[in-house]
């Protein structure tokens, strides 16, 4: 089983910084601050989970990300995706290209009766 997880030792700077997420508007900071205070006072991550309704992936992600990023991790980043790729390759681009050209008298089917 590995060790419960928890924030390491808060500055006086972070934590004042975390206690003003207390009062921000954006649901985002607000939650993550919660985390990561009761995080500080050593509650683990299946407590705090519990404690605020969320899901302890939650708290595992909010810790992680607070190692990683600091106070910066209080400010939700975008949700687009970082890469896109075509969902169409070049061939059947060109396939739908001539598709969508031609007139719709052409490109329906006779019908099944024999008519």
């Amino acid at each position: 089983m590995k060790a419960p997880l928890f924030v390491r030792p808060l500055s006086a700077q972070e934590r004042q910084a975390l206690q003003a997420g207390l009062c921000a508007r954006e649901a985002f900071t607000l939650r993550r601050s919660q985390i990561l205070l009761a995080s500080a006072d050593g509650k683990t991550a299946t407590e705090i989970a519990a404690l605020f309704g969320c899901a302890t992936q939650t708290v595992r992600n909010t810790l992680r990300a607070f190692a990683a990023e600091g106070l910066s991790c209080l400010t939700e980043k975008s949700h687009r995706p970082k890469r896109v790729r075509p969902l169409l390759a070049g061939t059947q681009t060109e396939r739908l290209r001539t598709l969508l050209h031609r007139s719709p008298a052409i490109s329906a089917s006779p019908p099944a009766c024999g008519l």
